[in-house]
Order: structure tokens, then sequence, then C-alpha cells
């Protein structure tokens, strides 16, 4: 028998070894990362290798992890497999391997001594860019948590109010025309342009300060980062209670690419898909994706023919579309170029709110507009007769270069993004044409950044001892930061009714009580003579408009550095440090546009005219003592001061002096972390410690006029001091071969230290029985934050034959307990505890790449308010989140 015959009975034998091994491999079907190499599915000795089935395969997967703003030579290891896969040095086959295999190969061999084989459920290491640099999240001292593209698949999360569920003390509520994301507790409750959030946005690594970012499509995603804290040293200002971190997928070495399509009730249909790869070989790689996301809202309208005036048959329903293109440039001149361009178009049906439990005399005000007017509560319809959507479009073009300069790396970023918003809002929410508002406006960024980082030095920055002592290692980042944002206004329109009065007159006699005229029965009797003869009656759909025209220029600019010291391998320093400039202007043009104008003075709404300008600086800082004794443990000890910047009010009906502008704000955020990888590194468990006290917090509140017949002064002000504390803790659990278990929980004491002027409901005026005609809730907690919260899924992933036919079946829970639902803090506006079940169940074949799957959320049709109050004295008013979504989903995944 010769070599060559040696040799096909070898690979036979091989080939039949493969067969018997494969049904391990199904326990890949739907983690979302297409076919597996039959190679990865084996160990050395032939049986099935469960760790290569939970981790991404090859260059693409290491690369993804680090970000935009990580080149590949920075990457820390993932696993060993994926460092072997990732080597420069090309791997041996089977038949390279063979030709080395002598004749007397098969003879009986001495027993080899055998090492232990390493544990196949170690979970594999994640890599963030939350210090603008690719560093392990164990070793990174902030309160972080990291949804990746497994977890995103194999739980269909879709959007951002989904995601923030799975990260605790995290919640970005997606009301149709309200926007509400909060971390902390902290977050903005009205949807004034020129009020920037201290919850922050950003995407491939640039921070946007505009609510609208948060609407934006979420398709192939390699990951959501999420830090809590001031993150102004990395980031910039406005980030004083923390900063969602979106991070697309980037164009690979090897083609590869899927197609996932959704269908369910709400007629829902969602479709998205992404294919990348080289289109040149060695210098030129690619990566296009696109999404097609639709659902019908789920809040009927019951208006009629008789009282529409443009509203949409129903509320709260999404059309996000959203494509983009990436190219990297690997080897351009010996640096690297990524390009990247993206266009996104998301419509939103609305804010879905349904009033209910109105007094005798005003539901009969408002049903002689619309006599099929709704007041059932939670039956999921409500009664509109205006236009009420938010549309969105955003266009953003970003390059990043990278250099390396000897061991160090310039990188340098830039960015331009045009958002264009066009929003329409029943603002009475009833079918009575009383109070309207429309707005559009286009809003340009450009960001510059540039920055340079160090390698590891000796010593510090080279200084290797001081009398002998090792200064151990250190490394630096520092970096330059630009960013110009204008609000192009197109004009802020508001139309009022004498509607409006009319179901003022009925509000005022159900709490007078009294047969005395009301202050608004009086003045509609004065204003009668004055307004045409043919509007003459309280069921009129006489109006009057205003519009306010509000532009705004603002420039950042900062210098940045962050600076790390090794002392030994178990203890370290580091700090980081901001400084900050920034110049807004503003020109706000507020003036009747129509005629006559007979309403609009009564009602408190005047003309004016301003140009307003400011300029602040601050530095932000950033400390951190960390002490890691070993590779899977770290305690992190820091400390940071952020800032939120002052600004002007773009929300004011009667420009009255000390309602335009507004001052900083000042976050001090203390922490504790601890950041463990435990059982043979099968389960990641980190639990952090806070305190988040925020000086002069910046709160919109509207001050009623004293006879409840004008719209008041709305205003943003300074509260005293704010403050939040608690536990944010998460853990991802191994404790089988085919068992994942995730779990979080929040702990979030929040409590106004001292707020003495909040805004009281209409009809809870001065509660604190001052002559200030605002409402002290010191000692109260936040709005729209539940003191605990948290999540647990569970995964269970089975083979079913040995072709790659698999089954996985899923399932857990979220819970919050009970919140205030109104920023009066009223305690009739109370959501109490809620507990949310969710499932899924799916098959699908991982060698050819497909999977289908049945995902249902909310199981229990749980209803959960997420806005509440009272827009009219005399009736409340309720915004919803979504009520049970079932839906299947056909995923097909192709290449590496």
């Amino acid at each position: 028998m010769n070599n060559n015959v040696l040799m096909v009975e070898a690979v036979k034998m091989r080939q039949m070894n493969f067969r018997f091994s494969a049904i391990g491999i199904a326990l890949m079907a739907f983690g979302g990362l297409g076919p597996v190499s039959p190679s990865l599915a084996q160990s050395e000795s032939g049986d099935f290798d469960f760790e290569s089935l939970f981790a991404e395969s090859g260059d693409n997967a290491a690369d993804r992890n680090t970000g935009e703003a990580a080149t590949s030579d920075s990457t820390p290891a993932q696993t060993t497999d994926s460092v072997a896969a990732a080597s420069d040095e090309p791997a041996a086959t089977d038949t390279e391997t063979l030709d080395t295999i002598p004749v007397d190969a098969l003879s009986p061999q001495e027993p080899q001594p055998t090492t232990p084989k390493p544990s196949s459920r170690r979970l594999e290491e994640i890599v963030v860019v939350a210090q603008k640099k690719a560093e392990l999240i164990q070793d990174v001292p902030i309160s972080i948590s990291v949804i990746d593209e497994k977890f995103i698949n194999d739980w269909s999360i879709t959007d951002l109010n989904t995601a923030a569920l799975y990260t605790p003390n995290v919640k970005v509520a997606d009301a149709g025309y309200f926007i509400l994301p909060r971390i902390r507790g902290f977050g903005t409750d009205q949807n004034n342009k020129a009020f920037e959030p201290p919850a922050g946005v950003a995407l491939d690594g640039v921070p946007y300060t505009r609510l609208e970012y948060f609407t934006a499509a979420t398709f192939d995603l390699a990951r959501m980062e999420v830090y809590r804290g001031p993150q102004g040293t990395a980031f910039g200002k406005n980030t004083t209670a923390g900063l969602i971190h979106l991070i697309t997928n980037s164009p690979s070495e090897e083609t590869e690419g899927f197609f996932d399509v959704q269908y369910g009730n709400y007629d829902r249909h969602r479709i998205e898909a992404a294919v990348g790869g080289p289109m040149v070989e060695g210098f030129l790689n690619f990566r296009i994706a696109g999404l097609s996301d639709d659902r019908t809202g789920f809040i009927r309208n019951s208006a009629t023919d008789q009282s529409l005036h443009g509203a949409d048959p129903y509320g709260r329903g999404t059309n996000r579309k959203g494509l983009r293109l990436k190219l990297d440039f690997v080897d351009l001149a010996g640096s690297r170029l990524k390009l990247s361009a993206e266009t996104v178009k998301v419509e939103l049906s609305g804010a879905g709110l349904e009033m209910y439990n109105p007094t005798d005399t005003l539901a009969a005000a408002i049903r002689r507009y619309e006599p099929n007017t709704d007041f059932i509560r939670g039956n999921n319809v409500n009664t509109i007769d205006d236009k009420d959507f938010r549309n969105v479009a955003i266009d953003t073009y970003n390059a990043e270069w990278q250099y390396e300069i000897g061991e160090w790396s310039l990188t340098a970023l830039g960015g331009y993004s045009v958002l264009r918003d066009d929003a329409a809002l029943d603002t009475d929410a009833t079918p009575a044409p009383a109070i309207f508002a429309a707005d559009k406006d286009t809003s340009p960024t450009v960001t510059g950044e540039l920055r340079l980082q160090s390698p590891q030095l000796d010593g510090l920055l080279g200084l290797n001892n001081v009398f002998g002592l090792d200064l151990g290692t250190s490394e630096v980042l520092g970096g330059l930061y630009y960013q110009g944002r204008d609000i192009k206004g197109d004009g802020i329109v508001f139309r009022f009714g004498l509607s409006y009065l009319d179901l003022l007159i009925a509000s005022q006699a159900s709490q007078n009580g009294s047969p005395v005229p009301s202050p608004a029965q009086t003045l509609l009797s004065l204003i009668y003579p004055l307004i045409p003869a043919i509007f003459q009656n309280t069921n009129s759909d006489y109006t009057e408009e205003v519009t306010q025209d509000f532009d705004q220029q603002a420039e950042a600019s900062a210098a940045f550095s962050q600076f790390k010291w090794q002392l030994n391998p178990v203890w370290g320093v580091e700090y980081g440090i901001r400084f900050n400039h920034e110049t807004k202007k503003a020109q706000l043009n507020q003036y009747y546009s129509s005629s006559p104008s007979i309403l609009l003075p009564l009602l408190g709404v005047t003309e004016y005219q301003h140009d307003l300008s400011r300029s602040e600086d601050n530095v932000a800082h950033r400390v951190s003592l960390n002490f890691e004794p070993g590779e899977d443990f770290g305690i992190f000890l820091h400390w940071a001061k952020g800032f939120r910047g002052g600004g002007f009010n773009a929300f004011s009906f009667d420009g009255s002096p000390g309602t335009l502008d507004f001052e900083p704000e000042t976050a001090i955020d203390w922490g504790l972390d601890f950041k463990s990888t435990l059982l043979d590194g099968s389960m990641r468990f980190n639990v952090s410690l806070f305190r988040l006290d925020v000086n002069d917090f910046q709160v919109l509140v509207s001050e009623s006029t004293s006879t409840g017949i004008g719209l008041g002064t709305t205003m943003v002000q300074n509260a005293a001091k704010a403050r939040s504390q608690g536990i944010e803790a998460d853990m991802t659990w191994l404790p089988t071969e085919w068992f994942t278990l995730f779990s979080t929980f929040g702990l979030n004491d929040t409590e106004y230290l001292d707020f003495t002027n909040n805004a009281c409901a209409p009809d809870n005026k001065n509660t604190d029985g001052d002559a200030d005609p605002l409402c002290d809730v010191t000692g109260k907690p936040f709005p729209l934050t539940p003191k605990y919260t948290a999540t647990m899924l569970g995964m269970v992933t089975l083979p079913l034959s040995s072709s790659g036919l698999g089954i996985q079946i899923g399932g857990g829970f979220d819970y919050q307990s009970q919140q205030f639902t109104d920023t009066s803090l009223d305690d009739r506006f109370v959501q109490g505890n809620v507990l949310r079940w969710r499932a899924t169940i799916g098959f699908g074949n991982v060698f050819q790449g497909w999977a289908f799957r049945l995902q249902g959320e909310n199981l229990t049709d749980e209803r959960i308010t997420i806005r509440h109050g009272q827009l009219i004295p005399g009736i409340d008013a309720e915004g919803v989140d979504a009520p049970r979504m079932i839906y299947g989903s056909f995923r097909y995944t192709f290449g590496s």
C-alpha cells in the first residue's frame, strides 16, 4: 500500500468522523452568524466543540468588535479560537498535514500524555470603544452595558425602546410625537428643539444632541454600547446622564451577508438585508445594508367625517426606511480610510393619547364636536380631529482616516449630518379644533475630531523608575474636537380655536359647581361681537394662528486627553480631562399669521422679536483607581464631573424676560464598579454602585395664569439640585453547552433634593400654599423613573439531526416598579408595578444558513402608561406602550 492510498483512506476516516460530530454544529442555527465551517465545529480530538458555535469566526468578528474607532492592530484577543482565525499565518489544510504522514504512521504508537481540554463554555470577550480606543469591557472603569449582534438577532431587537429594556436604569420611550430617552432618570420631557437632552446618542463615534436621532432606524448593528454617568471627557457636553452608542457593522474581507424578513400583527412588515466583502482584494472592502420596517398603529381613531381635519385613522404606527453604504480602503498609501453614507426616513403616526375620566359637563361639550367621542380607558381608542405625526429624514456622511506613526496611531474623524423634522400635534387631544401645533426645521451638524494614541510606554511616559522604584507602564490619548450645530426653523405654527374657550367654560363650570359665570364665560361674551358672525357659536370652527420662527447657531470646540498609568500588574490609575468652549446664537420672531387676531392676545400669546447670544467655558474631569488582581476580576473606583450646556427656550408663548434662556447644569458622579468572569469563563457578572448629583438641573415647566384662561408661561428652569443613586448589574451565564441565561437588575433611587417651582397639574395649582403658582416637589422622585427594574432571558439551543437542523426555545420577562407618569408628580398619575413576558421558538439549519422563528412580546398584554396628565382641567390624557405583539421571521445568512 503506497502513500497515496494511505492518504485517501485517512481522508475517508476524517470525513466519517465529521459526519458523526456534525450534529453538534446545529447549536449555531439561530445565532444569526450564518453557515459555519466544519473545521470550527470540531476540536482537535474530533469531538464537537460548543465554544466555536457561540463565537463569530474569522477576521470579521475581530474587526467588528473594535468598532469604528479602532484599528485591527489594536484589537484585543477575543478567544483562543478567534485569535487563531485572525492570525496572519494561514492554517494548514487536511491535505497539507497528510502530505507529511509517513507510511508507518498507522503502526501502533506509545500512549502520549494529554492535557485537559479547555472549557467549551467560556464566553467570548467583549471589546468596547467607550474611551475612544478599543478595550475589553472588563477593563473599562465605567458602568457600561453592551447588546451585541447575536443578542439583537436572537431576540429580534429592532429599536432602542426594546433594546433599552435590557440595560439597567435606561429607558427610551417611543411615544410617537414624543421622544423620551432617560438614563438614571434624567431626561427630557418635552420636544423643545433647543433643549438638549442629558442622555446623549452617538452613531459610529459621532455624538448628536437632537432627540430625533433616537428614532433613527436601527439596522445592521454590530452592537449597542450604553455608558451610564457623565461622559464629558470622551463625548463632550450634554451627556451628564450617559450616552447610547450605536456601532454599525463594518465591511469584511470575505463575502458575507444576510436577509431577514418579519411579518406579524398590526400589519407588521419588516425587511432587513446586508451584503459585503472585497471590491478590490486587499485594497477596498464594502458593505451595503437596507431596512424597510412598517407597522400600523394600535390606537384607533373613532372620529367621523363630522370632525376630521386630516387626522390618521390609527395612531402610534411606524414606518422606517434606511440605506447605508460603507467603504473600507484597507491600505491607502500606508493608511486606512473608512467612508460611510446613510439615509434614514422615519414616519411616526402620532402620540396616540387617549382621553378618559371627563366631567359630565366637559364630556357633553366635547361630544358636540363629535358624538362618537370615546372616553373609555384602556380600549386603545381615541378621538382626535387634527393631524398627529412626526416625520424625520436624516442623511449622514462620515469619514475616518487612520495612520500609524511608528507605534503611535493617528485618527481623524469627520461627519456631516442633516436632520429634517416635520411634525404636527393635536395638542388638545380631542375632536374639537381647539389647539393644533405644527413644526418644521432643518438641522445640519458638522463634526471633526483628531486624536493621537500612544502605544504602551515603559514607565511613566517613558520614565522607567524613580529612585529605583519601577514605574510600570503608561498610555496616553489626546485630541481636538469641533462640532457646529444649526437649527434652521421653517416656523412653529400654533392654531387656537374659539372651541378652546368653549372647553375651558365647561372645565371651569365643572370645577366651580356654581351658577356664577366663569372667567372664560365672561370673556367669551365680550369677544363674540368682535368675531365674524358666521363663527358666533360655541361649536365653532373659528381659529387664529401664531407663527414662531426659531433659528440657532451653536459651535462647540474642545481639547481632551486621557491618561492611563499601570503602576504594577494589579494597580492602575486613569485620568481624563476635556476643555470645552461653546457659543450659541439664536433669533426668535413670533408673529400673528392670521387675521383678525382677537383670541391670541387674550390667551397670553404675544408678538416679539429677540436676538440672543451666549458663551460658556467649562472643564470636565474623570479619574479612576483600578484594582485588578487577576484577568477575571477587577474593582474600579471612579469620580467624574460633567456639564450640560445652557441655551435658549424655543417654546415661549409670550417672550417675557426670564423665559427665553437658561443656565448650564453640572453633574458629579461617584461609582464603584465590580467586574468579573467566573466559573471557568462561563459567567460574566458586573455590578456598579453609583451616586449622581446634578446641580441646576434643567427642566421645562409651565406656569398657568391666575384665571385659568391663558396658556401661561412656558420656560426652562434650573432646579436647585437632583440626585440619582443605586445599583446597576448584569449577568450572562452558560450553565451548560446548550443553555444561555441573561439577566439585569437596576435600583435607581431618585430624588429632587430642592425643587420648589415645578409645574402643577392644571386642576391642582399651588400645592405648597404660597403666592407662587407653582408646586414644591422637593423630596419626590423623578417622573417616568421606576425605582426597581429587572430582566431575565433564557435560551435553549438543541440539535435535531446530523444534517445541521436544530431548534431554539427561549423566554423571559422584564419588570419595572411603580413610577410617576406625569412631570407634575401628582399622586393621581402613577403607573403600578408591571411584569411583561416574552417568548421565542424557532428552527433552522446552520449548514444551509436559514432559520425560522416565532416571537411574542408582552404576552399577557399588559397596559403600561408612558405618558400621563391633564391637557385640559377636568379630563385625563394617557399614552401607553405597545400591546401584545406576535410575529414570525425568516433569516438567511451566507458567507463567513
